[in-house]
């Protein structure tokens, strides 16, 4: 079996950006006993960051972030809504072809707010999200690849009943075997989704769901706190973990917390 090597964008950054991730995940309950997604996405890490952390290797090939990957692995059978959402009913560009089976959609980070059942606002980039699928890398150059490295979503994946494929395939490209997950989407014109990380021993650690509505609640999904700007203090330990990601990705996610926070303190000042 070989390898995806459907090319990427190669995409080089020469200094990362720093975030800081709580090392704990908080389930927060609402009235009804269960985390909502619309009430959790506002503080969550970013799908990029999770990413980053779990699947991202230095170049001596070893992982750049064994506390995240430990934190993760901490939580079987619970997960975290991420600060990602997916629009399904974006247009695709014209005179742009979406391979068989991928369906282009707009990435939505860091979301104004959720009106409804839709996410206004935020920072968009139109993503082709393959099918639904054990996720397996993609080579980028000399270098394979788990994720998109600007939203930190699947780039390929293989059938549920081809795990046997996925996993030789993370094995190949020098990731740990252990790690095969499984990526869940919805459908075009499916509306705005919520995006979530999960581990169980079925789907495995980095499980991630793209299917649920916003308003869409879980009593084993919570919220890992984030911070971009300012140190960061996490339960049972506040020193949170550091991960690299793309600075130049973050120019306008950060200018867009910038303005929703201002947004936020004029409305409900402290």
């Amino acid at each position: 079996m070989q390898t995806e090597t459907r090319q990427v964008i190669p995409v080089r950054f020469s200094v990362p950006y720093k975030s800081l991730l709580s090392t704990e995940i908080d389930f927060r309950r609402d009235d009804k006993g269960a985390a909502r997604n619309a009430d959790c996405y506002r503080d969550a890490s970013l799908l990029i960051e999770l990413a980053s952390g779990f699947w991202g290797r230095g170049a001596d090939k070893n992982y750049i972030s064994p506390e995240l990957r430990k934190s993760i692995r901490g939580y079987s059978g619970k997960g975290e809504w991420t600060a990602d959402h997916v629009d399904y009913d974006a247009e695709t560009p014209a005179g742009v072809v979406v391979p068989k089976g991928y369906v282009m959609v707009d990435w939505i980070q860091l979301a104004d707010k959720i009106k409804g059942s839709r996410a206004e606002g935020g920072s968009r980039k139109k993503v082709e999200l393959p099918p639904e699928g054990w996720q397996i890398p993609v080579r980028d150059g000399q270098e394979f690849r788990m994720y998109h490295p600007a939203t930190g979503s699947p780039l390929a994946t293989v059938p549920r009943s081809e795990k046997d494929k996925a996993t030789k395939a993370l094995k190949d490209a020098g990731f740990d075997e252990k790690d095969v997950s499984y990526f869940w989407r919805a459908c075009k014109g499916a509306g705005t989704r919520a995006v979530y990380r999960f581990y169980n021993a079925v789907n495995g650690p980095f499980d991630v769901g793209a299917y649920d509505g916003p308003d869409s609640r879980g009593d084993d999904l919570g919220v890992r706190l984030a911070s971009r700007s300012e140190p960061l203090r996490s339960k049972g330990d506040d020193r949170g973990i550091l991960v690299a990601v793309p600075e130049k990705e973050y120019e306008t996610l950060l200018e867009a917390r910038r303005q929703r926070d201002e947004v936020r303190s004029l409305v409900n000042p402290q």
